[in-house]
């Protein structure tokens, strides 16, 4: 696990350091910085799982420290530079597993896929959630209890919901369609966007583990009742060895964490770049913390631009 992640020079990230707990949220106005972080995170993750490398620029500095390890990549003109705690040669394992960046959208999520080898690590085609018939087809091949699971939580929390199952385009192609109580058959097209976002967040508990799980606004298309339950799933993950850092505007999405677990993200002025202010940190915050719900607080001294009655 990560415990700080220091950025230099990334783009509005001049200079941070950020104190992780197993499972983490950015709070903060809008260009503040917080996907940055995010995108700063996956850089680094990227040396380890260059599947979707997007090197950092020149004169940037990334450094992930835990307790006895780090690394460190370093942008160049050329290929990025790597320095790591560990012995000469030997890979750094502080995150062996990769990362993986989510920021769901409902049409990639609705698109028909292929099938997804065997001999691939079972795990989402994009980003944004394409491949997902091909997915939800790989674990109900499984021949185990993992499609029941998703499939009995799905109808929980939607009572029309019958089933979430998977239809064969063609000999190549699987197409995602849902079945209601009442046997009305339901094409992608038309199936709930909520239902989708929900679905793809209990998916992940059923794919090939990563170290590292970077959230973009997990509320967005969810009823608020939903959001418990999503951060609930995020935080089995983080519990089962997944590290979680997510960026957020839902005070509902704070309302479930610790104090300890939320960084406020501000940018006051472009040569100075975003900064972070643990939550803990924040203004008069145990006077406060006795009135408000965390989520509450914060929206309730948010200015939407500098955070002026939060940060010190």
């Amino acid at each position: 696990m990560i415990k700080c992640f220091e950025a230099e020079n990334y783009y509005c990230l001049k200079s941070v350091a950020l104190d992780l707990q197993p499972i983490h949220a950015l709070i903060g106005p809008n260009d503040s910085g917080k996907s940055s972080l995010l995108r700063a995170m996956r850089a680094v993750a990227d040396v380890v799982d260059p599947r979707n490398a997007d090197p950092p620029p020149r004169g940037a500095v990334l450094t992930a420290r835990a307790s006895d390890r780090w690394f460190r990549l370093t942008g160049t003109d050329a290929r990025p530079t790597l320095e790591h705690s560990g012995l000469q040669g030997q890979a750094p394992d502080l995150l062996s597993r990769g990362a993986a960046l989510i920021k769901w959208d409902a049409e990639q999520l609705k698109q028909p896929s292929g099938l997804v080898p065997e001999s691939i690590a079972l795990r989402f085609g994009s980003d944004h959630g394409s491949g997902f018939p091909g997915v939800l087809q790989s674990i109900q091949g499984r021949g185990d209890e993992s499609f029941a699971q998703l499939r009995d939580a799905l109808v929980e929390k939607f009572p029309t919901l019958r089933s979430l199952g998977i239809a064969a385009v063609n000999q190549s192609m699987l197409a995602l369609r849902a079945q209601l109580r009442d046997g009305t058959v339901v094409p992608a097209a038309q199936i709930s966007e909520g239902l989708l976002y929900y679905a793809a967040y209990l998916t992940l508990q059923h794919l090939r583990p990563v170290s590292l799980l970077l959230v973009e606004e997990p509320e967005n298309g969810l009823h608020p009742s939903r959001i418990r339950d999503v951060v609930c799933v995020l935080r089995t993950l983080a519990e089962k060895g997944t590290q979680v850092v997510i960026a957020t505007h839902s005070p509902l999405v704070i309302n479930e964490l610790r104090p300890e677990e939320v960084t406020l993200v501000t940018r006051a002025s472009e040569a100075r770049g975003t900064v972070l202010t643990p939550m803990t940190k924040t203004k008069d915050f145990e006077r406060r913390s006795k009135t408000y719900a965390l989520g509450e607080l914060w929206l309730s001294y948010a200015d939407g631009s500098n955070e002026s009655e939060l940060v010190p």
